[in-house]
């Protein structure tokens, strides 16, 4: 890691005592131990409480526990494939327990889902999906949260708005998105994780890639993650060439899925392609 970002690390910890992971990353970091974290939980989730999110309040465990936690944070780069957030700024008085109820947010349709804003893969892409009063409605008991991104660690304030305690819908293209961040992840696995300047502009190119996928029927991941990258490749209307008619037939009449009729391709079908789209630029 970086000096600066470790500079920054050490400050923010000193801002943002509370530690946010999600419990399936505690074994990542042996320096803690699991009884001195706390469920971010409430009744309605009692079905989850594996998956809920876990929070340490550094103010509660000893200095040589935080020394051994900052070393933790400080290593590698590669070892942080879960990194926790950092929650600074919490308003006095505030009741952790209700704070609970913001993972679970409604749907435009009005179904109830889960919102896993605690994991910074889902976090990272809230930050240009959500509006400010939706991400305050989100983390409101923090005004401030410190994350870790391709390497740096970064601060996001949350703004002050008219009426905190309002919960903030979301609209149809925003749910949209939302839905979508996993197929984001899943091409970013695969295409490398974009810089955080590039990364809004390059997700919303995935999600109006996999909105198209819906539509023509394509709702299992692979399918989805595999039209995705392809046309962050090719661009928009790729699936039109030549190449790709016979596996679109197949999708629309249900012989198979879009990625089944892609992988069965020979080793001559991705020259064809590469052909076929050249001349259509």
């Amino acid at each position: 890691m970086q000096t600066e970002s470790v500079v920054l690390l050490h400050r923010l910890l000193r801002a943002h005592p509370i530690l946010v992971f999600d419990a399936q990353a505690l074994p990542n970091y042996p320096a803690i131990n699991p009884d001195d974290t706390w469920a971010l939980a409430c009744e309605a989730l009692t079905d989850d409480a594996e998956y809920l999110p876990r929070l340490l309040d550094l103010n509660d465990v000893s200095q040589e526990h935080a020394i051994q936690l900052l070393e933790a944070l400080d290593g590698d780069s590669t070892n942080l494939a879960f990194p926790p957030l950092l929650l600074g700024n919490i308003q006095a008085g505030a009741d952790l327990g209700r704070w609970a109820l913001t993972q679970v947010t409604k749907a435009p349709d009005g179904s109830r889902h889960w919102l896993r804003w605690h994991d910074v893969r889902v976090w990272a892409h809230l930050l240009w999906i959500a509006r400010p009063e939706q991400l305050a409605a989100l983390v409101r008991p923090a005004h401030s949260v410190g994350w870790y991104w391709l390497g740096q660690w970064h601060q996001t304030t949350i703004p002050t708005t008219s009426s905190p305690t309002t919960r903030v819908g979301w609209c149809h293209e925003q749910w949209q998105a939302i839905q979508a961040i996993g197929v984001i992840n899943r091409v970013f696995s695969q295409t490398g994780t974009p810089a955080l300047a590039d990364l809004p502009k390059i997700a919303r190119q995935i999600v109006a890639a996999d909105t198209e996928a819906h539509g023509m029927t394509m709702w299992d991941m692979p399918s989805r993650v595999a039209f995705a990258t392809h046309q962050l490749k090719w661009g928009p209307g790729f699936w039109q060439a030549a190449p790709f008619r016979s596996i679109m037939t197949a999708v629309a009449t249900s012989d198979a899925t879009y990625a089944e009729a892609v992988s069965s391709q020979d080793d001559a079908f991705w020259p064809a392609v590469s052909e076929a789209l050249a001349s259509t630029v």
